[in-house]
């Protein structure tokens, strides 16, 4: 239990913890690639090869948006980032040894969803009923 004694609230006949409680999960391969914390119905997850991301499991219990950039949870962010941040080299998480870690989005970033042909930029939605100038493909 990290060294926190929970002998009053074990005994006690209330079910909720007034103690925050961190659950850190992480990829324990050798070259560690991701690392996660969570937090009542907020996840974290910060990795070497994609943008931070942050789930309200509440609102989004399949984790498909992030939440990272969204003003609203600029706090909780912060504090699940300390967080993490902190328990990588106490739980020996090898993503620690990761020579870059992405911890927060960049200014500046190309979409998954745009598609770009002859400097036209192009979204999913505009796939099919030959809306794509498919003749391209033939050059």
């Amino acid at each position: 239990f990290d060294g926190t004694d929970f002998s009053d609230e074990s005994k006690s006949h209330y079910t909720v913890s007034n103690y925050p409680n961190y659950k850190f999960t992480f990829d324990s391969s050798q070259t560690g690639r991701w690392a996660a914390v969570v937090r009542r119905n907020m996840k974290l997850v910060v990795s070497r090869d994609d943008i931070p991301w942050l789930f309200d499991l509440n609102v989004d219990p399949f984790e498909i948006q992030n939440f990272f950039d969204v003003p609203k949870y600029d706090a909780m962010r912060q504090l699940l980032l300390d967080h993490l941040f902190g328990a990588m080299p106490d739980y020996e998480m090898s993503i620690t040894n990761a020579t870059e870690i992405i911890w927060s989005t960049s200014t500046c970033r190309d979409s998954n969803d745009i598609i770009e042909i002859d400097s036209n930029l192009f979204v999913c939605s505009d796939i099919g009923e030959n809306q794509l100038p498919f003749e391209k493909c033939n050059e």
